[in-house]
């Protein structure tokens, strides 16, 4: 997953992954209390998580982008932050790109959601400055 910086330079530009194994990284890339690479190590059970996210939320049957009206957007609101989401099976990659701003509740709370999942499981709120 990768979260990218809003116009007023107020929103962490970070990417976050996740193994199967357990294995994880975090690189704060901008607006982060931690810049650079960080190694994770989750227990099983926050992979299996977000897994189970991802199936609850279709994330196979998603579309390619929510940015626009002509992504399905109800209203679009400027100055956002945006993430994409990578997820690998095997040996396909499937990207979705949410831009805030995009107004679809069916579908941009549950990818809203989703990264704020990634987020909690691995723990990476002090590197951002969160919570502090």
């Amino acid at each position: 997953m990768e979260q990218y910086e809003c116009f007023w330079g107020t929103c962490p530009h970070y990417v976050v992954a996740i193994n199967k194994d357990g294995t994880a990284g975090y690189i704060g890339l901008g607006v982060a209390k931690r810049i650079g690479p960080v190694a994770l190590y989750l227990p099983q059970s926050a992979f299996t998580r977000i897994v189970r996210k991802l199936e609850a939320i279709n994330f196979s049957k998603l579309q390619r982008s929510y940015a626009t009206k002509n992504d399905g957007c109800k209203e679009v609101w400027s100055d956002q932050s945006a993430v994409t989401f990578y997820v690998t099976r095997g040996s396909k990659t499937q990207t979705v790109n949410l831009y805030y701003g995009c107004k679809l509740p069916s579908v941009s709370d549950k990818l809203a959601a989703l990264a704020q999942l990634i987020d909690q499981v691995t723990g990476i709120s002090p590197l951002l400055g969160r919570g502090q």
